[in-house]
């Protein structure tokens, strides 16, 4: 559901640490219609009565033979021209192979030329079967050219007059183009001028179906991008009417061709994913009925009806059916906001209608026949057996797998727990599964019609995609089983299980399927089904976290794989391995089963599970193993075959969302937050706000949080939180981490009695789902102690702290690292409130913990040394401070938060100050200044002693010396 497969959804390992638990510190007039005639093919008369263009301008078409070559490419002949350009024939030397190039019209300026090569690039980036894919972009003379795949066929609009197909089968081109535009959709690029003429339908070759694919993405254009600017609103009125079907493609203009238009484009927006939907939504109807949807022989009688959604009727006596005419009303809504969220969303609701079944027509029939029916029998024939309705044997195969039965007795095992959040869980779990068994079914209806009724899809591609089904359906099984049984563990991941069962898209990715591996022979089969079955019950194990049950099982299982020499079942076995591994803390063992997963998977051809193990090398070697630079080795790998794949969505979310937290890991956070934005747009936009965009809104909030933008932070936070609560339940204990960050980022902004609310919320959960004598309950406890500090309420604040140490150290032991923290809290209040003695032991064992723990070099060290400076300085003592407070801030710059800078900075100034360096000492505490006043609210106090020190040190000083030690 994630775009995962099994292998790569399995299991994450241990919680990133932008997951963890975290501590403190650190959006007109009515119009008369006008009609033609009452021709089917009205907009062919409309066309014809419209005056040809006769403006003479630089966009004028030449006249000109052909050239015998443009850049590289030998030009072989001239296919066509139109308002955008001529296109050819041509061969290219270097790779022997036909394309066709397109040459644009018009003299190009530098930035046209820069612009139209950008958006070449970004088409090139993008590889998909309903795309016509686009090889190259380069400049001959001051035309812009652009090579792309040649396709031998016809475009949608004269298919439609030669062929004069039925519904069904326009229904079915226009599903192909649609997968198109979504694929397009979900890597940024709107097409912008989405028409049929813009939809060519290749000739069957052999074996091999016709193949529908978008074409002419020349006004395609990154939807992130700047936006161009709009014209004025009479500039479109005084538009000549030929522009009615010719693209407006000046630069300064509103891009698209106007009959296709959205009305949204007509009042200036930028062209997006929703209105690439409208110009769809215009094209259906214009082939269903041989006209389009909105009338007018001018432009503006045509955006008049537009904007305001004056439409023909549909013809009378059409056949096309009620549901289609509701889905093509949705997707011509004006209200942008009133169409479908995405093209997926308008393709599966088509899916959702063909598949219905019939027999409730001849029941309506049969009511309003009445009699007449009757006495028909008595004369008639006896009636032929029904005919068996191919491709409706789907629900059977689910029977057992999620049905009535396995719903229910998933019921009973989350009650059975009787955990406070196992009804509000498995109402969430169940919901998603039934949409889950749904899109399943959906899936195998295509799959199997595309050969058994439409014929376009051969017997091997078939036998290719259900086998890709059933092994979805296991892990859909497993998953029920293991609900059914569930524990703590299981209810507690149950909306991550099934958020990541196998990505039913990849099992319709008909050219990723023929590339494959091929299928096994028929006497391997059984033992394969046998090894698939255990190796989805594992994944099972390994979502609930349950690693050494796991570990038990994968490694004799692994073995077994590895006997059938079938590289792709060992390839899987061997990944599950690796997670059961990394999750029981065998990470050298882990990390030498994911690379040989990967190198078997490359030397056999088995290209599927290749970006998987790619991406779950990138967040091992980043996440659990701290090897930042292997990390980013494996995500520049990533990258390349996500660019050759034409750079899927879901998988190119998922990559940017592990790279990111490794970025973060490095301290590089304008690259982190860069990526992890990314990675939430492409998310959104492809499967809404689920709890995968969760995690990326709370890790996207710790970079904010420590850069210094509270702000922000608290609002991803806020977000990650309702998501999660959406999901989940208001009891659910995956709402602690985005509460404890929520107090931290109302902490930083001085907001101390909300942070406060936050965190009490934090402990009631934790005490009703884990226990006070949980770590994590002593963690946010001491948190809680310090905030209450800050809020001036000293008399909670110290037996909160130490209760919290007390609590941690009896779960984890004393020299558990994630005392360090709690410690070094508690040393900051004794320190504030004036006890040096009782600050001194415990900053130095945050220090030693830290050290023990992540080395000298760990930027987690910078605030016990500077504390323990202070502590030398209120006692007088000088020697090496400097050095100490030096070596602080070196250690901090790799996550530099403004008000710990500030701390560090301060005492530093002390320091220097009382050693004789003065200028500088007046330096550092002005740094220290703006460093507090970058903090916000939560330095104010700080921000006022800085400001007193240098209003005491500045207006009567000495002359300064510049020795320090």
């Amino acid at each position: 559901m994630n775009g995962e497969s099994g292998d790569a959804a399995a299991a994450r390992g241990p919680p990133t640490n932008a997951d963890e638990t975290r501590v403190l510190p650190g959006r007109e007039r009515d119009v008369e219609e006008t009609r033609v005639d009452q021709s089917r093919d009205r907009d062919a008369v409309d066309e014809a009565r419209v005056t040809l263009a006769t403006r003479v301008d630089a966009q004028a078409p030449r006249e000109a033979r052909a050239p015998a070559r443009i850049g590289r490419y030998l030009i072989i002949e001239t296919l066509g021209k139109g308002g955008m350009g001529v296109v050819y024939a041509a061969y290219d030397p270097e790779l022997n192979r036909k394309v066709a190039i397109k040459v644009l019209r018009g003299q190009a300026g530098q930035d046209a030329r820069a612009r139209l090569r950008r958006e070449a690039q970004a088409m090139a980036q993008l590889s998909h079967p309903n795309v016509v894919r686009v090889y190259d972009v380069g400049i001959e003379g001051d035309e812009v050219f652009v090579a792309m795949d040649l396709v031998e066929g016809q475009d949608l609009r004269h298919w439609v007059r030669r062929e004069r197909p039925g519904w069904q089968a326009l229904v079915d081109v226009f599903v192909e183009a649609g997968r198109g535009l979504a694929a397009a959709h979900a890597v940024g690029i709107v097409h912008r001028d989405f028409k049929p003429d813009n939809v060519l339908i290749g000739e069957a070759r052999g074996a091999s179906p016709r193949r529908v694919q978008v074409a002419d993405f020349g006004l395609a254009k990154l939807g992130g991008a700047p936006a161009e600017d709009p014209p004025q609103r009479e500039e479109l009125l005084r538009t000549h009417e030929s522009l009615l079907v010719t693209p407006l493609t000046r630069a300064d203009a509103i891009v698209g061709t106007p009959a296709y238009m959205s009305p949204e484009q007509f009042h200036g927006s930028a062209p997006d994913h929703l209105s690439d939907q409208y110009a769809f939504c215009v094209a259906l109807w214009e082939t269903l009925f041989r006209e389009r949807p909105f009338a007018g022989v001018s432009m503006r009688a045509l955006k008049n009806n537009i904007v305001l959604g004056v439409r023909r009727p549909p013809p009378a006596g059409s056949k096309v059916p009620r549901w289609l005419l509701r889905l093509c009303d949705r997707g011509l809504a004006k209200d942008p906001r009133e169409r479908f969220a995405s093209m997926d969303a308008l393709l599966a609701e088509i899916a959702r209608h063909r598949r219905r079944p019939r027999w409730h027509w001849a029941a309506l029939a049969l009511g309003f026949a009445g009699l007449g029916a009757l006495a028909l029998w008595a004369v008639a024939p006896p009636p032929q057996a029904p005919a068996i309705t191919p491709c409706r044997d789907g629900e059977a195969q689910l029977v057992g797998v999620w049905d009535d039965a396995t719903r229910t007795a998933g019921a009973e095992g989350f009650a059975a727990t009787k955990l406070v959040y196992a009804d509000d869980v498995w109402r969430g779990a169940a919901r998603r599964l039934d949409a889950y068994r749904d899109a399943w079914l959906a899936g195998y209806v295509d799959a199997c019609e595309a050969t058994r009724v439409r014929a376009v899809q051969s017997q091997e591609l078939l036998d290719r995609r259900v086998g890709c089904l059933s092994r979805a359906r296991l892990q859909l099984g497993a998953l029920a089983g293991m609900f059914a049984r569930a524990d703590e563990p299981v209810v507690k991941r149950a909306i991550d299980a099934v958020e990541a069962l196998p990505d039913l898209e990849r099992c319709a990715d008909t050219l990723a399927l023929q590339t494959a591996v091929a299928p096994p022979d028929a006497a391997l089969r059984e033992r394969l089904a046998s090894v698939e079955e255990r190796l989805a019950e594992l994944r099972g194990l390994l979502l609930a976290r349950k690693y050494k049950d796991a570990l038990a099982l994968a490694e004799p299982l692994q073995a077994e794989a590895a006997a059938l020499e079938y590289p792709p079942i060992n390839i899987s076995a061997r990944h599950v391995l690796a997670d059961a591994q990394a999750g029981a803390g065998a990470l050298e063992q882990a990390s030498a089963q994911l690379e040989a997963a990967l190198w078997e998977a490359l030397a056999s051809g088995h290209d599927e599970p290749v970006l998987d193990l790619l991406i779950r090398l990138v967040g091992f070697e980043g996440e659990e193993r701290a090897r930042l630079d292997r990390a980013r080795l494996w995500g520049d790998h990533a990258d390349a075959v996500l660019k050759r794949r034409g750079e899927p969505a879901l998988a190119r979310a998922r990559w940017l969302g592990v790279r990111g937290i490794v970025e973060i890991k490095a301290g590089d956070h304008d690259v982190a937050r860069a990526m992890l934005e990314e990675a939430i747009r492409l998310r959104v936009a492809s499967s809404g706000e689920d709890s995968h965009v969760a995690n990326l809104y709370n890790s996207l909030g710790a970079v904010e949080l420590r850069t210094g933008h509270y702000d922000a932070a608290e609002r991803l936070f806020s977000r990650a939180l309702a998501l999660r609560q959406e999901s989940c339940g208001a009891l659910h204990p995956d709402l602690i981490n985005p509460l404890n960050n929520l107090a931290l980022a109302l902490e930083r902004q001085g907001k101390y009695d909300e942070a406060v609310a936050a965190l009490d919320r934090c402990l009631a959960l934790l005490a009703a789902t884990s226990g006070e004598d949980h770590p994590n309950y002593g963690l946010v406890l001491g948190n809680r102690g310090f905030m209450v500090h800050l809020a001036g309420r000293d008399d909670e604040a110290a037996p909160g702290m130490e209760r919290g140490v007390a609590i941690l150290e009896a779960a984890l032991g004393p020299e558990h690292p994630a005392l360090a923290n709690p410690i070094a809290l508690l040393a900051e209040f004794r320190i504030e409130a004036g006890d040096v003695d009782a600050a001194a032991p415990l900053f130095q064992r945050a220090y030693d913990l830290r050290v023990a723990a992540f080395g000298v070099d760990h930027p987690g060290l910078a605030l016990p040394i500077a504390g323990l400076a202070r502590v030398k300085l209120a006692r007088g003592q000088r020697a090496g401070v400097v050095d100490e407070l030096r070596r602080a801030l070196e250690l901090i710059k790799a996550e530099p938060d403004p008000g710990d800078v500030a701390v560090i900075q301060f005492t530093l100034a002390e320091a220097l100050w009382t050693s004789g360096a003065r200028d500088e000492a007046v330096l550092r505490a002005r740094e220290a200044l703006a460093a507090a006043l970058e903090a916000g609210a939560n330095s104010a106090k700080r921000r006022a002693a800085i400001e007193t020190w240098l209003f005491e040190h500045t207006k009567s000083s000495g002359p300064a010396t510049g020795g320090a030690e």
